[in-house]
């Protein structure tokens, strides 16, 4: 299996997959604008949607991430899914080992999931990946509300960047400071 960016060719089977997957299913459009932004620099290129291939070339998974909205040290998986067919034979968790891969590239120190309550399968994906449950949160979804699970990986303080480190010494520092006065 390859993880590679998601070209244009790829959109197709992509959208077909969330239309399998998702009510609100991403449109053809959307994703060709997704790539777009990408590759023509208005937005980052190192979080273009990805997809993994078989060893026939066929799409048999993809997911979209992106910086976590209001942050600048930490990324967001949007969506993560597998081809009908596709499930437990690994695609998701090499797409989430290929996000987890680009933390240090990205100069970022988490991944955030947020999980619906339903999807079982996905809870225990982003588990064994590394991720810890810390929290829910009630969403709504057009006319559709449920419960949603908040899934964090933090990528362990010593394989983080010496600036972020060394803005938490600084931050503790002062914590410590005020509580002296």
């Amino acid at each position: 299996m390859t993880i590679r960016k998601m070209a244009t060719r790829d959109i197709p089977v992509v959208s077909a997959i969330d239309s399998e997957l998702y009510k609100n299913a991403i449109t053809e459009t959307e994703l060709l604008q997704e790539i777009t932004d990408k590759n023509n620099g208005t937005k980052n290129p190192l979080t273009a949607p990805i997809v993994a291939v078989n060893d026939q070339g066929e799409v048999v998974g993809y997911t979209r991430f992106d910086r976590r909205v209001g942050t600048t040290d930490s990324l967001a998986i949007f969506r993560i899914s597998t081809a009908p067919g596709q499930g437990r034979q690994g695609v998701a968790t090499e797409m989430v080992m290929h996000v987890r891969s680009k933390l240090k590239e990205m100069k970022c120190n988490s991944i955030f999931a947020k999980v619906h309550q339903d999807r079982i399968p996905a809870m225990n994906l982003f588990a064994k990946c590394g991720f810890n449950c810390t929290g829910t949160e009630d969403v709504s979804q057009g006319d559709e509300s449920f419960e949603a699970y908040d899934f964090e990986y933090s990528v362990p303080l010593d394989d983080r960047n010496p600036r972020h480190i060394a803005s938490i010494a600084k931050a503790c520092r002062e914590e410590r400071a005020g509580k002296e006065e």
